[in-house]
């Protein structure tokens, strides 16, 4: 199965998780192991390596479930597109050029 691609914290991640912890200790969910793209350009990344790596294998196992595997095959851009920092329309054209 593919690694999940994994983005280095630059200054404005590490200060927004401070404020995180700080402002919303009671938060759901784990800051710890935050991994996502925050800029366009790494967004980007993401939505090559989905298709570089992930794609080939998306219809067959897209919705299978391994015990200990949380992504498996997904493309993990849903944040992307929500956010704005990807568009629908570039991950569908590059998913039909692949």
């Amino acid at each position: 199965m593919p690694a999940p691609l994994r983005f280095e914290l630059d200054q404005i991640d590490l200060d927004v998780i401070e404020l995180v912890r700080r402002e919303f200790p009671q938060h759901i969910g784990h800051i710890a192991n935050f991994h996502w793209a925050t800029t366009r350009s790494n967004a980007l990344l993401a939505l090559q390596h989905f298709i570089a790596n992930n794609l080939p294998h998306f219809g067959d196992y897209q919705d299978a479930m391994v015990y200990g595997e949380d992504t498996l095959f997904h493309s993990l851009l849903s944040p992307y597109l929500n956010c704005g920092l990807l568009v629908a329309k570039e991950v569908c054209d590059a998913a039909e050029a692949a």
